[in-house]
């Protein structure tokens, strides 16, 4: 068998060698196990066994990845365009992220300034008990020490409530409300009507954050959406057929045995 494989290979160069004329072939004798490929000047013996082993393990990678792309030399084109998308949709991933961050930010400083509303509320509360006509002045002085304590927390919320180290409400100071001119001792009935100023401040406060809140929502779902279809353009470009993988691989497998001689016959 070597000697007559031996012959065949050596009457086969011969062939190209006087018929080729330098050009290129491509030969595969019949009940052969191997390929006769010239190029130029060049002649080359291919395995039959061995490109079917390879294209065997191709699709072995290809089934455990569950990609049909795994570099460059699968498919020049749809690799390029699958790393555009992956790099969109690193970058809307990391949009959504960002947003979300804004989203919070909004929503803790709307519950700041609702802190600073609940406080305004009460000042207004003692104020309208200081107009009560059986308060004697030691007794309105009681209600202002309190209420100078409630100004004091606005102060420090102003200064002190932070996101990220960054002062959210570093404005609304009792002066920017005009908590400052309360005086429930002398004029309670003024007092009423600047706690009710302050409350509609912050009230604006309040809706201009919990609007900005909702437009990152709505952002952000959009996005969702929108990251969710261009996944799914991407996975019709790169995933890979694991149907038509099995079928391949029980065909290159049944190939890969018979070349090599250990093909078995079922019962």
């Amino acid at each position: 068998m070597k000697r007559k494989f031996f012959f065949t290979v050596v009457l086969l160069f011969f062939y190209l060698s006087v018929f080729s004329e330098g050009g290129d072939y491509l030969f595969v004798p019949d009940s052969a196990n191997f390929i006769l490929y010239s190029r130029g000047a060049d002649t080359f013996i291919l395995s039959q066994a061995k490109m079917g082993e390879g294209r065997w393990n191709s699709i072995l990678q290809r089934m455990s990845s569950g990609k049909r792309i795994n570099s460059a030399a699968d498919d020049p084109a749809g690799f390029a365009v699958a790393e555009k998308m992956d790099a969109m949709l690193e970058g809307i991933k990391r949009e959504s992220m960002n947003d979300q961050d804004m989203r919070n930010m909004h929503n803790f400083i709307e519950s700041a300034v609702a802190q600073d509303q609940y406080i305004v509320q009460r000042i207004r509360e003692l104020a309208v008990s200081a107009t009560n006509g059986i308060l004697g002045p030691d007794d309105r002085e009681y209600i202002q020490a309190e209420i100078d304590q409630l100004i004091a927390q606005v102060e420090m919320n102003a200064k002190f409530t932070q996101f990220n180290t960054v002062r959210v409400i570093p404005e609304l100071t009792s002066a920017y409300l005009g908590l400052d001119g309360v005086d429930v001792v002398r004029r309670p009935e003024q007092a009423i009507a600047i706690a009710d100023k302050a409350l509609k401040t912050l009230t604006v406060k309040r809706v201009l954050h919990g609007v900005k809140a909702n437009i990152l929502t709505f952002r952000i779902e959009g996005k969702s959406y929108y990251y969710i279809n261009l996944q799914s353009a991407q996975s019709r470009i790169t995933d890979y057929d694991m149907a038509e993988g099995v079928s391949e691989l029980v065909k290159n497998s049944v190939l890969v045995k018979t070349r090599y001689g250990i093909l078995m016959k079922g019962r």
